[in-house]
């Protein structure tokens, strides 16, 4: 869009030296070659990701990316970055002055944007994946920086002559330009183990339902994160592990139906898990919302074939920290094996990067026998 949109405007700005510009261009060679070297196409990775075509033209999907990138909790660009919302002023300013050459360049990028806002608006994973915030803008950021500067200028000598300059719009200016600021600090010092919201407890390419969840958003996770960080909780003590407790009451599927001690599934199919938990020790419980880089309480269950080799590891989560004798739900998804045969899942307790809960009693493997079968 913006290789467009710059030989648009060096050939009707330059005409005849715009030759100059279009030999540049030869430099994009090198991307094709890359793209063809290692995704056997001239376009990138996403379309050897995605079966079929990459866009969806219709209405609902329209509404729903377009909300998605600007508002959504976890990927909104205004949500993540309102200092953006100010380069619509600026936006003004540059149509004002669309005769000028410079405001003529700003112009025609500002019109590439908007269709690369647009273009993406019909993407089907306009989420982008398992990223941090509205990875598809960050094209766009530096045009809506230019545009924001406009504003900033076209606004700052009317400022200068107001003798209270601490005034509601100075104000909310400078909270959006902070918080927008401390998103990129989260992103960056934040991202263990923030970077896991995306998977933790749910795939989010597969759960799209958490991109709207406005309590424990992408956000939320990452400044948590960030505060682990400065804070340096540590758990890894003899005290704390051996106040760890608790048992798994039962395994549930997605409709809250019980587990048997022997289930039935067919050869690679996915089944959401519920498992209820009752915190029996002195030790507090720490789930996957306080983004602790370790002594995350988790349900990890380990997946034995019939020769009792392990196969696979599954974990399921907890969202909430728990006191003594509080209950919660661990939830997590489950990938079953291709191969049919007879398997066993083992479940138990677990501090994670601390250690296994301590063997008592009540504190027994929860185990399901899995018979993968064919259905006919």
């Amino acid at each position: 869009m913006y290789a467009i949109a710059a030989i648009f405007y060096s050939v009707f700005s330059y005409r005849f030296n715009a030759i100059f510009f279009l030999c540049g261009l030869i430099t994009a060679i090198p991307s094709f070659v890359w793209n063809l070297y290692y995704f056997d196409n001239l376009t990138g990775g996403y379309s050897n990701v995605l079966s079929g075509s990459g866009y969806i033209f219709t209405l609902n999907h329209f509404i729903t990316a377009s909300l998605g990138i600007l508002i959504s909790p976890s990927r909104g660009l205004l949500v993540f970055y309102p200092i953006v919302f100010y380069s619509l002023f600026g936006a003004y300013q540059v149509f004002k002055h669309r005769f000028c050459r410079d405001e003529k360049l700003i112009g025609c990028m500002t019109i590439a944007s908007i269709l690369l806002l647009l273009n993406y608006c019909f993407f089907r994973i306009w989420w982008a994946g398992h990223v941090y915030g509205p990875r598809f803008m960050t094209d766009i950021m530096p045009i809506l920086c230019y545009l924001l500067g406009y504003c900033i200028a076209g606004n700052i000598i009317r400022l200068l002559r107001v003798k209270n300059l601490i005034n509601i719009k100075v104000l909310l200016f400078i909270t959006c330009l902070i918080f927008s600021t401390s998103t990129q600090i989260a992103g960056a010092f934040g991202f263990n183990p923030g970077m896991l919201w995306n998977s933790v407890p749910l795939n989010v390419d597969i759960y799209h339902h958490r991109l709207w969840t406005i309590r424990d958003s992408q956000l939320e996770r990452y400044f948590r994160a960030l505060f682990n960080q400065i804070i340096k909780p540590n758990f890894n003590n003899p005290d704390y592990i051996n106040g760890l407790d608790g048992v798994i009451k039962q395994i549930t599927d997605e409709n809250d139906r019980v587990m048997n001690s022997v289930i039935s599934v067919q050869p690679g199919s996915t089944q959401l898990f519920k498992a209820s938990l009752e915190n029996k020790g002195v030790s507090r419980w720490f789930g996957y919302k306080a983004a602790l880089p370790i002594g995350e309480i988790k349900v990890r269950g380990y997946l034995f074939d019939r020769e009792n080799n392990q196969i696979r590891i599954i974990t399921l989560y907890i969202a909430e920290n728990l006191k003594q004798n509080e209950s919660t739900t661990a939830i997590g998804s489950i990938i079953f094996p291709q191969k049919p045969g007879k398997y066993k899942l083992v479940f138990e307790l677990i501090s994670e990067g601390i250690s296994n809960f301590p063997n008592r009693d009540n504190n027994l493997p929860y185990v399901l026998n899995i018979n993968v079968v064919n259905k006919t």
